[in-house]
């Protein structure tokens, strides 16, 4: 709900009657906690609720959950400091990808 764009929700039939609550609901966060609108603060947020949840049990749904909040806050921590791991993975992939020899005069992979 914190990233729903309320303009864009207005234009539905049904969840356009829903856009001034979440507007409320999105006001009301940006007051009280205004750290989770920013990237830093909620992957730090992001890294405490999954360290709580993985150390309720280890073979259980809130394990699984915990471990998703947990990566979810590192991805967010890196993309605060600047880091975009979507790109890092692809520049990696690429690399990989591109060590086959080259078809003389096409420029293409041998297949």
């Amino acid at each position: 709900l914190l990233e729903a764009d309320v303009e864009s929700m207005r234009r539905l039939t049904i969840l356009g009657k829903l856009a001034p609550v979440i507007e409320r609901y999105q006001i009301e966060v940006l007051q009280r906690a205004n750290f989770l609108m920013e990237l830093r603060g909620r992957g730090l947020y992001y890294v405490f609720v999954g360290n709580l949840a993985i150390t309720q049990c280890f073979v259980c749904l809130l394990f699984v959950v915990g471990l998703w909040n947990l990566v979810m806050g590192v991805l967010c921590l890196l993309m605060s400091c600047g880091i975009n791991p979507a790109t890092q993975l692809n520049v990696a992939g690429l690399q990989a990808q591109h060590t086959e020899p080259l078809h003389p005069g096409h420029g293409a992979p041998i297949a």
